[in-house]
């Protein structure tokens, strides 16, 4: 077994401490031109109003929408659960509560939908939002898209070059004169 030397050791140590240090610097140096590009602001604002926003609907999905459907499935809809493995005591529960304390094994699928619910609802209200701003406003929020004919990546229907792949996505405007300028070479 081949014996290290405290040179190799040391010399290891200092190569790896380098790149260490490297990558910890270039990290915070993107971060600081991140802070430096004036949306973080925005950004922060923009999370706070989403997640008050998103209370108001879930209190709305939750008070005004689920109470009729759960009158008509003559349950709370959140209270919607399927038994998997019985708990210590019984097999009969009437509450997902109920079920947790005896130890019993639950898939509660009327939580899920009632999440699955706030969220679609939730995007359906923010969808029309941002169109109601976009046609309302100067700047269009939604930018129009086309696909790329070689990626299929989206781009901004002006792009005449994909970002993704590079591939020229319509006739360039200086082809002429840049293919005259490569036969010159």
């Amino acid at each position: 077994m081949p014996r290290l030397s405290l040179d190799s050791a040391e010399e290891g140590f200092f190569h790896t401490g380098g790149a260490v240090y490297h990558n910890i610097s270039s990290l915070w140096a993107e971060f600081m031109d991140f802070i430096d590009n004036g949306n973080v602001l925005g950004l922060a604002v923009g999370i706070m109003l989403g997640s008050s926003f998103q209370s108001v609907v879930t209190s709305a999905v939750d008070d005004i929408l689920m109470p009729p459907i759960g009158l008509g499935l003559g349950n709370n809809f959140a209270n919607l659960f399927l038994v998997l493995q019985p708990g210590q005591n019984g097999t009969s529960y009437n509450t997902i509560q109920q079920a947790k304390e005896d130890g019993a094994v639950t898939w509660n699928y009327g939580r899920f939908l009632q999440v699955s619910l706030n969220f679609i609802v939730l995007s359906f209200i923010l969808f029309w939002l941002v169109r109601l701003i976009s046609k309302i406003g100067r700047e269009d929020i939604m930018k129009p898209k086309k696909k790329c004919p070689y990626c299929r990546t989206s781009i901004p229907q002006k792009a005449t070059k994909c970002s993704a792949c590079g591939s020229w996505v319509e006739e360039r405007k200086d082809s002429g004169s840049s293919k005259q300028a490569r036969d010159d070479l």
